[in-house]
């Protein structure tokens, strides 16, 4: 079966989809975007989604393409296209199409894609073996000597303690993160939201990472250094744990209603 998009009011063929050369994402990176995780059928955190989407949107000025209702109703319409039972609903808006020029256009309709595509189901033996990472200095907005595409700053001028960044601008505030959170409280796991070190996570007796593409991946080592005994921990576990269940029992029923 072919994949099929949603491109500005028309579904269309994933390999016909396309978008204006002028679109002030493709010039700007003038843009947001959303990644929905589906889990059995099921869009994971939508509202949650839908709210960090109306944050970042607030955020840039940038116009909702349509009610958020309507919004969601897509979303889960491209899903049920591509007839996706596990995967993800990748969603994109920009400020829309106009004569390249830094400042925000008048009288421009923002710009809308939607494409989804399958992956294999969750399996948690697979998140239990964990993952290395590595530390890497953030210069994302430090390197004016590149000639980006990504303009958008020029366009706008632990063990026993769950322990995660305050939400704000130094993090994503990740939906996955949320729920693990809700999760973690509803069951009385403590956590505290607080800045922390490199050197304090390469201490820590256990790490773990969340994502609406990793779910909850445990951290094994950072910088080549094992985080504990490099093994998945005991709390971590139990996270995924509650965050499995939390999704299967708490994440609605099978093709949600609208967001509201």
């Amino acid at each position: 079966m072919s994949r099929i998009a949603y491109v500005n009011g028309r579904y269309v063929p994933h390999r016909h989809a396309h978008v204006h050369i002028e679109d002030r994402g493709y010039q700007f990176a003038d843009g947001v975007y959303e990644v929905f995780a589906v889990h059995r059928g099921r869009l994971i955190g939508e509202k949650g989604h839908m709210a960090r989407l109306d944050h970042s949107l607030g955020a840039l000025r940038i116009a909702w393409p349509m009610s958020p209702r309507a919004l969601a109703v897509v979303v889960r319409e491209v899903a049920r296209r591509n007839r996706v039972e596990n995967g993800l609903v990748y969603l994109q808006i920009t400020r829309g199409v106009a004569r390249r020029d830094h400042a925000f256009p008048k009288n421009v309709d923002s710009a809308l894609v939607v494409t989804a595509r399958s992956s294999p189901p969750l399996d948690k033996r697979a998140l239990r073996h964990g993952a290395g990472v590595i530390t890497i200095p953030d210069i994302r907005w430090k390197r004016r000597d590149i000639k980006s595409t990504s303009l958008l700053p020029n366009v706008l001028t632990k063990k026993g303690e769950l322990v995660t960044r305050n939400a704000g601008y130094s993090i994503l505030n990740g939906i996955t993160r949320l729920a693990v959170l809700e999760a973690a409280a509803e069951a009385g796991v403590g956590f505290k939201e607080r800045p922390f070190s490199v050197a304090e996570a390469k201490q820590a007796k256990e790490a773990f990472v969340t994502s609406s593409t990793s779910h909850v991946k445990a951290v094994t080592s950072i910088d080549g250094r094992s985080v504990g005994n490099g093994h998945v921990g005991e709390l971590t576990s139990r996270i995924l744990d509650l965050y499995v269940d939390f999704i299967e029992g708490a994440g609605g029923p099978r093709n949600p209603g609208p967001w509201n």
